[in-house]
């Protein structure tokens, strides 16, 4: 959860009262918003390891956002295995 241009003091508050479970971070200037083209809130953006946009919509169920990113973590577990398996070669000894 991204809170852009919001009181700390206010979203502290809001996470109490509503208990809740999941990481929220402020962008009190807007600049994560500006940068995903954020131009309403709620939206639903799920980045990649290197920021490229992998999902981006309104509201989402949890089910569906949970195939999306088990979805992106399997892609770089595969990655990962492709370049343990890549052989070495003489500019590597």
């Amino acid at each position: 959860d991204v809170d852009v241009r919001e009181k700390a003091a206010d979203v502290r508050n809001h996470v109490r009262r509503m208990k809740t479970k999941y990481l929220t971070v402020l962008d009190p200037k807007g600049v994560v918003a500006t940068r995903y083209g954020v131009t309403g809130i709620p939206v639903v953006i799920i980045a990649g390891k290197d920021g490229t946009i992998a999902y981006r919509a309104n509201y989402t169920k949890f089910d569906r956002l949970k195939l999306i990113i088990d979805g992106l973590i399997e892609a770089e577990k595969q990655k990962a295995a492709k370049n343990a398996k890549q052989p070495e070669t003489e500019e590597d000894f």
